[in-house]
């Protein structure tokens, strides 16, 4: 009985409407995952899932002054949809990146100084994220 009630839980995930709406991704921080593994040690996160939708907070971070930034992170997206984006103070949506990422080159950002949020968000999303905290 409960076999049955998990394979069907799994198979009623619901697909993220807000994918490409920049009030829903700074409103919500709700996610949804199939087979999700997440280990943060040290100051390097890995996260991946078989199955993602929603928005998920991965770290607030605060820039002292405006430059560039530069995100070491390897990033593999395998099916669906997925991005990294930053939300600033004033609920400004940032995209970082929706595409994969080589981890030797990262990716670099123009950040004006202030807190942020770097979330992850995904429609039916397969991906695998390291991220080493900058």
């Amino acid at each position: 009985m409960l076999l049955a009630l998990s394979v069907t839980l799994l198979g009623c995930i619901k697909t993220f409407d807000g994918y490409d709406d920049d009030a829903k991704i700074v409103s919500s921080n709700t996610a949804v995952f199939s087979s999700h593994v997440s280990n943060d040690i040290l100051g390097k996160l890995t996260d991946k899932s078989s199955k993602f939708n929603g928005v998920q907070t991965i770290k607030s971070v605060t820039v002292k002054e405006d430059g560039e930034y530069t995100f070491k992170m390897t990033l593999k997206i395998s099916a669906g949809r997925f991005k990294l984006v930053l939300v600033d103070d004033a609920q400004n949506v940032f995209l970082i990146t929706d595409k994969d990422i080589d981890g030797d080159n990262g990716i670099t950002v123009n950040a004006k100084a202030g807190t942020y949020q770097i979330r992850m968000v995904g429609e039916d999303a397969k991906y695998e994220l390291t991220y080493l905290y900058i």
